[in-house]
This record gives structure tokens, C-alpha cells and sequence, in this order.
């Protein structure tokens, strides 16, 4: 199995052979805001020899130092590093224990965390479904309620999430902004309450890929929605860049652990997100036809995409 002209398993076993090779991963991984980003890592891979002992070619990273055993007893295990395990789809992240749990724990301290590390899109995002007077939004993966107070009044918006915590803070906020308008509800996107066709647009901002399966969100989604819906996603997602591609696929099983290992100083564990979640696939199989998409940093791994549900 390649992602373009790379042979995963190849790279599998250097990384089983090489562990410190990770730490370059780490860094380059990184590089998603560098302007030179694209450049860095073209230049990492032509010079990589698969064949030759491994040397590090950036500072160890602090975090592969930190969680050095625990890193590499994943990268040990062939069950993780499988390309069964390194492809799969559906389920890859454990909804009660990777999500809920973690989420939970740190519901009071998300905000704050987001904020910092990505600041960026929800408001755009909102502004382009272009609401209308007495219009129904459903937003998946509410989460606190970050987007709350970028919604119009004039349109009726219910939100869904799995996580108590979360919510717990997202009401916090309707209080805070007055909103009368707006329906929480704990809820998981793969198994939704509401009836066939009553939405008229639809949200997910860094939802699905912090999902076990996004792939029956996006199905629910579209059976939700009307015809023609209009839905807006900004995701994090596989990268079209075909080395980029290949760091995410080699960090998934440490990023499932682990999730922002690759980000030094932040605190792990606490946001879980699949790092390699190939959404422009994923809507391949419903009936959502993107009609924009937009990528947001140099490694091309954040979408943004405006789609219509075309039942």
C-alpha cells in the first residue's frame, strides 16, 4: 500500500528499526504554519535513505523525550502500526474511552486550549452557511459552545455532543449571551434523535474527526438534512500532499495516545482527534457534494468546505 510514490510498510518498519525517527516526524509535523513548510519536507524525504542507519536531523523533541518508553512501545506494537489498524475508518477512535472520557476531564480548560492553538474559522464558517429568518441549524459536536454567540437569533439551532462537560460549559454561554434560540442536546451524531429531513443547514467544526465514526455522522447528517441543505465543515483532515499524508498516517497510532504530542508545551491527552481522517473520501460515500473547499495552513491538513446535501 503507497500514498503516492511511499510505501507505508516500508517506512512502518524504518520507524520499528529507527523510533527516534518519530521525533523528526514530531517536527515536521509541526510545520503547518511555516510559509517554507512544504519546501522543509520535500527536502527531509529526498535526502531520507530507508537503507542507511537514521540520525536525527532535528532536535530531539521534547516530547518524544518526555513519553519515550510509552512512544516506543506503540511503535513496537504490530497491532497498531498494521495497515488494518493504520487505514481503518470506522472506529478507530474509542468514543466512551478515547473521547468522552478525555473531553470531560478537560472540559473546563478547552476553551482556553482551543483558543490558543486555533483561533481561527469559527466565526468565517458560521457567516458562510448564510442563515435565514426562521431556518434550523444543527451543529454536531457542539462541544462548549464555541460558536454560540456567532449565531443570528432569527434562526432556530440545535446542538448535539456526547459529552456532558462540554455541554455543561455550552450552557454556561447560552445563559451568558441571552440565546433563546438555541436547543442543547447529549446526543451522539452516529445515532440522532431527530426525524428524516429537518434541518435546513448543518455545522461540524472540529467534530468528526474527534468521532469514532465520522463516516456515520456525515450518513445521519445527510438523512437529517433536507435536500439541498447547505453544510459547512472545517476539519482537520488528510493531507492531499502526499508526504504530509504519510507523517499523519505514521503519527496516528501515537497521536490516538497521545493526541498534540507533536505540539511542544501542549498538555496531551486532553483534545483526542484522528490525525489522518480522509474526509473528502468520507463524503465520496453520502450524498454530500462539496460545492467549496479551502485549506487553511501550508500543510494543507485543516479544510474548510461548504457542501449541499444532494439526496
Amino acid at each position: 500500500m503507497k500514498i503516492g510514490k511511499y510505501d507505508i510498510e516500508s517506512f512502518v518498519k524504518f520507524l520499528r528499526d529507527n523510533p527516534s525517527f518519530i521525533s523528526d516526524v514530531f517536527h515536521m509535523i509541526s510545520l503547518d504554519g511555516d510559509v517554507d513548510a512544504l519546501k522543509k519536507i520535500s527536502e527531509y524525504f529526498n535526502n531520507l535513505d530507508l537503507t542507511s542507519p537514521f540520525k536525527p536531523r532535528f532536535p530531539l523533541h521534547k516530547n518524544y523525550v518526555k513519553f519515550k518508553p510509552q512512544i516506543e512501545e506503540i511503535i513496537r506494537d504490530k497491532n497498531e502500526y498494521a495497515l488494518s489498524s493504520l487505514l481503518k475508518i470506522r472506529n478507530y477512535l474509542n468514543e466512551k474511552n478515547d473521547i468522552v472520557r478525555h473531553y470531560s476531564q478537560r472540559s473546563k480548560e478547552y476553551d482556553k486550549i482551543v483558543q490558543f492553538y486555533w483561533p481561527y474559522g469559527r466565526e468565517e464558517t458560521v457567516k458562510r452557511l448564510e442563515l435565514k429568518p426562521g431556518e434550523k441549524l444543527l451543529e454536531i459536536g457542539v462541544g462548549t459552545g464555541l460558536n454560540l454567540k456567532y449565531f443570528p437569533d432569527y434562526c432556530e439551532v440545535t446542538g448535539i455532543d456526547v459529552c456532558e462537560g462540554m455541554l455543561a460549559e455550552a450552557r454556561k454561554k447560552l445563559e451568558k449571551y441571552g440565546k433563546k434560540n438555541v436547543k442543547l442536546h447529549l446526543m451522539s451524531a452516529n445515532k440522532m434523535k431527530f426525524q428524516d429531513n429537518t434541518f435546513d443547514k448543518a455545522l461540524s467544526i472540529w467534530a468528526l474527526c474527534s468521532m469514532s465514526d465520522p463516516l456515520g455522522a456525515l450518513e445521519e447528517l445527510c438523512r437529517v438534512c433536507k435536500p439541498q441543505a447547505k453544510i459547512a465543515i472545517l476539519e482537520v483532515v488528510r493531507s492531499p500532499i502526499e508526504e504530509v499524508a504519510l507523517l499523519q498516517i505514521l503519527l496516528r497510532p501515537i497521536n490516538r495516545k497521545f493526541d498534540h504530542i507533536y505540539i511542544e508545551g501542549f498538555p496531551v491527552n486532553s483534545v483526542p482527534f484522528d490525525c489522518y481522517m480522509d474526509l473528502l473520501s468520507l463524503l465520496e460515500k453520502t450524498s454530500i457534494k462539496p460545492v467549496h473547499t479551502e485549506y487553511l495552513t501550508y500543510t494543507k491538513w485543516v479544510l474548510f468546505m461548504i457542501g449541499q446535501n444532494a439526496k
